[in-house]
C-alpha cells in the first residue's frame, strides 16, 4: 500500500510544480505586457540604444520583489546597466543603476563601482541625458530609516555629492537638486540640522523659484529657533513666487512659525519626491 501512496504524493508534487511554473510564466507575460513589450522589442532591435537598455534595466528592477523573477531580473538588469555604462563613458545614470541594484539586493556595492561613479560624476559633461538629478534624492530616501539593509557609508555618500558639485559643467537647476538632497541627508539621516540649513540655503540660492527648497529652509530655521530669520525667509519666498500660486502654502508656513514661537514642534514637511527616471 506504501507504493500507491508515494506515487500519489509524487503526482501531487509534480502537479504543484507545473502549476507554479505556469503561474510564474503567466505572471511574467502579464508584467511584460504593454510598455514592457515595447521596451523589450526596442532592446532586441536596437541593442546599442542607451535609452532602451537603461529603461529595460529599470523595468527589470521593478521585478526584484517577485521571488520567481528575482534572480533572472537581477542578472539581466546588471547586464543592461553595464552595457549602457560601457557604451557611453559619459553616462552616470547606468552606474547609479548598478549601485542601486546592489543595494536593492541587500548587498554593499563594491568599492570600485562607487569609485567609478564618483570619478564619472566629477568629469562628465553634466546634462539630463546622462545624469538624472533625482538619483541623489533616491539615495537619500534609501538611507533614511532604521531598517537593517545594505547602505553606502557616509564617506561614500558625501563623495558622490561632492563629485557632482565639483563638476564645472553642472547647471544651476541640477546643483540645486544636489544641495536639496544633501540637506535631506544631513537632516534626516545624519541628524545635523545646522549642516542641513547650510545646504538648504545653497539650494535656495541656486534655484530661488523652487518652493520646496524655500519650504525646507524656512522649516529648518524655525526648528533651530531662528524665528525672525524664518519669517524673513518666508517673505523672500513669497517675493520669489512671481506667479502668485503659493499663497495658501505661505500662510501655512506662517502658522508653523507662529506655533514654533509658542514652543510647539515644527511639523515635518512632505517627503521629498524621487524624480522620475531615478534608478528605481
Amino acid at each position: 500500500a506504501a507504493l500507491p501512496v508515494r506515487r500519489t504524493v509524487l503526482i501531487a508534487v509534480t502537479a504543484f510544480v507545473i502549476v507554479a511554473l505556469a503561474a510564474a510564466i503567466a505572471l511574467r507575460a502579464y508584467q511584460w505586457s504593454g510598455f514592457g513589450r515595447m521596451i523589450t522589442a526596442e532592446v532586441e532591435h536596437h541593442p546599442d540604444s542607451l535609452r532602451a537598455n537603461f529603461q529595460y534595466g529599470q523595468l527589470l528592477m521593478a521585478q526584484l520583489d517577485k521571488p520567481a523573477l528575482r534572480d533572472e531580473a537581477a542578472r539581466l538588469a546588471k547586464e543592461h546597466f553595464a552595457r549602457v555604462a560601457r557604451l557611453d563613458p559619459d553616462n552616470a545614470d547606468a552606474l547609479f543603476g548598478l549601485v542601486v541594484l546592489e543595494l536593492t539586493l541587500d548587498r554593499t556595492p563594491p568599492g570600485p563601482l562607487v569609485e567609478a561613479l564618483v570619478a564619472r560624476l566629477r568629469q562628465i559633461p553634466f546634462n539630463p541625458l546622462n545624469i538624472n538629478s533625482g538619483q541623489f534624492a533616491f539615495l537619500v530616501e534609501w538611507h533614511d530609516g532604521d531598517s537593517p539593509r545594505a547602505r553606502l557609508s557616509k564617506e561614500q555618500m558625501l563623495a558622490i555629492f561632492d563629485a557632482a558639485l565639483a563638476n564645472p559643467t553642472i547647471p544651476s537647476v541640477a546643483q540645486a537638486s544636489v544641495y536639496h538632497a544633501l540637506r535631506a541627508y544631513h537632516h534626516r539621516v545624519l541628524g545635523d540640522a545646522e549642516a542641513a540649513l547650510r545646504y538648504a540655503e545653497l539650494a535656495v540660492q541656486a534655484a530661488p523659484s523652487e518652493w520646496e527648497m524655500q519650504d525646507r529652509r524656512i522649516r529648518l530655521l524655525a526648528t533651530l529657533g531662528r524665528f525672525d530669520e524664518a519669517e524673513q525667509a518666508l517673505r523672500e519666498a513669497v517675493v520669489s513666487d512671481t506667479a502668485g500660486v503659493r499663497g495658501a502654502r505661505a500662510e501655512r508656513l506662517a502658522a508653523v512659525i507662529e506655533r514654533a514661537r509658542r514652543g510647539e514642534p515644527v511639523p515635518a514637511a512632505p517627503r521629498d519626491e524621487t524624480a522620475n527616471g531615478a534608478a528605481r
